[in-house]
């Protein structure tokens, strides 16, 4: 029972994380920790009832309790995501924590990258922790990763730096072939995503993270 609630415990830390990093990528670069989150559509300050990751999201059945305007769907997803890899991470790898800044980091990105279509370099600062428990024996991989998606995306015009720099950082962990599967799964994800909603662009990272956290369930 006791090891039950610890996982619940960090899967909600999980989701609250997701939260506090959306309004970070929202809000960035003029975060404030005072400011009162509010409806987007009808301003409105929200309680703390209507801020609690996941629950508040199907309480109100996916709508401002005051407009009943839809809230983005992505806000949901990304909450329940980061709690069950925070789940997964500690289940799986208590000796591996460097998965959790990781993790965050791309969520991160992922959210900036849905927002505004755009990343700031500061936010790679995220994935410094985890270079201190990483051997670096990927390095060559990195590179190799970086120059190849690079031309890639000067040929092509498929890919935007940000996903070249991103793909490039998850072979210094991961290794080129585990990037070459987060990359292949990123595509199918892009693609299934595309034929049931039609749009002409999309932000590549969301799907990238999306990936991450497959290839981190079924291979690592």
């Amino acid at each position: 029972m006791i090891l039950f609630l610890f996982y619940v415990i960090i899967f909600f830390l999980g989701a609250c994380c997701a939260s506090f990093l959306a309004v970070t990528a929202q809000d960035f670069p003029n975060v404030s920790l005072t400011r009162r989150s509010s409806c987007s559509n009808c301003n409105k300050t929200l309680s703390i009832l209507d801020l609690i990751p996941v629950f508040s999201y199907l309480f109100l059945l996916g709508k401002c309790s005051n407009s009943k305007v839809r809230i983005p769907y992505n806000t949901i997803i990304g909450e329940i995501f980061s709690g069950v890899f925070l789940f997964i991470i500690f289940y799986k790898h208590m000796d591996t924590l460097m998965y959790i800044p990781i993790l965050l980091t791309l969520i991160l990105l992922s959210y900036s990258d849905f927002f505004y279509k755009h990343i700031y370099t500061i936010y790679y600062l995220g994935f410094i922790p985890a270079l201190f428990s990483n051997n670096h024996k990927y390095m060559l991989d990195c590179i190799l990763v970086y120059i190849f998606l690079l031309l890639f995306s000067i040929i092509s015009n498929g890919l935007g730096l940000g996903d070249v720099e991103l793909c490039a950082i998850l072979a210094l962990f991961f290794g080129y072939r585990i990037c070459l599967f987060i990359l292949l799964i990123s595509c199918g994800l892009c693609i299934l995503h595309f034929l049931t909603n039609k749009k002409r662009s999309f932000g590549f990272i969301p799907y990238i993270t999306l990936a991450s956290g497959i290839i981190l369930i079924i291979f690592i």
